[in-house]
């Protein structure tokens, strides 16, 4: 073999490996969502695999004065012929030893749902949602390399506060004055008649007032 065929093919076993790399991302989706106070939320644990992995597992943290957990269920991520535990709550304001595992050698290669979790929001502030000692592991019973992205942080916020800066002042009036018949500024529509009318702006006012 001549030194260039030799150093052509170092360079495709180079290339070759970079390919076949393997790592697992957890991740909560969507990365940010604002709620307003008593109202309930809904956020999933993504697995987005790049090679065949069998099971997963991981624990959840939450700001248990802002949040109240309400369900836990298990994604569909590996289908049904799975054995699951969606989690213990002894712990207010973490949930541990979530886990899933593939039956009868099963494997996935594709993004998909690992849990899904609903709560409402009791009070305005936020929560940072985080993935504490996140695993995947693959067919041949290894754990996979992990990549766990920053958990989502929940806004909660009154609907008097229409501009969602943690209070209720002169710049929520202007913003409801700014969207005043608008049918379609949801956020603005502070009573939730369909219309940002009068009624908000008397709405916020009178929350202004007292604050």
């Amino acid at each position: 073999m001549t030194s260039k065929n030799f150093l052509i093919s170092v360079l495709a076993m180079v290339l070759l490996t970079g390919l076949v790399s393997a790592e697992t991302t957890i991740s909560i989706q969507p990365a940010s969502q604002s709620v307003i106070v008593g109202n309930q939320v809904t956020f999933t644990v993504q697995l987005a695999p790049t090679i065949a992995i069998s099971g997963a597992s991981m624990d959840l943290t939450y700001n248990p004065a802002v949040m109240r957990l309400d369900t836990v269920t298990i994604g569909s991520v590996f289908g049904a012929n799975i054995f699951s535990n969606t989690g213990n709550i002894a712990t207010p304001g973490k949930i541990t030893n979530i886990y899933i595992a593939s039956l009868n050698g099963g494997s996935i290669s594709t993004q998909g749902a690992f849990l899904v979790v609903k709560g409402t929001l009791l009070t305005p502030g936020s929560t940072d949602i985080t993935i504490l000692n996140g695993k995947a592991a693959k067919a041949d019973i290894t754990y996979d390399t992990t990549i766990i992205q920053k958990g989502v942080i929940i806004s909660g916020y009154i609907r008097e506060d229409v501009n969602e800066d943690g209070k209720v002042d002169l710049l929520d009036l202007l913003e409801v004055g700014k969207h005043f018949g608008e049918a379609s500024a949801l956020r603005f529509d502070a009573t939730g008649n369909g219309v940002v009318d009068l009624l908000d702006l008397l709405f916020v006012g009178k929350k202004y007032l007292v604050a």
